[in-house]
């Protein structure tokens, strides 16, 4: 098992939880950082496509203002080395009205620059 934590790179699980914190505290700036002016967020679950920069940083300003409470848990990281990416299961609370909380599962994925 140890030979394959030492193989792991850091820098996703920093990637990911950084991202996932950004969220949780409406820390856009912190989100912000996360991207680059070529990538592209898709959400598969509301079908949608944000696609640079500006159409990401416009989704995550209304994901903020929009979602009084989100909150990440319970990460199981795998890795890709050869795309340099990392698909996160994690728990995902969202509380839509401040009180209610929606529960789900979700799987992301996060790549890399190199």
């Amino acid at each position: 098992m140890r030979k394959y934590a030492r193989r792991y790179p850091v820098g996703m699980d920093t990637v990911t939880k950084r991202y996932c914190d950004g969220v949780d505290h409406k820390l856009c700036k912190q989100l912000r950082i996360c991207i680059t002016h070529d990538d592209v967020l898709t959400g598969l679950t509301s079908n949608t496509v944000n696609d640079g920069e500006a159409a990401i940083s416009a989704s995550f300003t209304r994901l903020c203002e929009q979602l009084p409470v989100i909150w990440h848990a319970h990460f199981v990281h795998t890795a890709d080395l050869g795309s340099n990416s990392d698909f996160p299961l994690l728990t995902e609370l969202i509380s839509p009205d401040g009180t209610n909380d929606l529960r789900y599962e979700n799987c992301n994925r996060f790549c890399l620059k190199r």
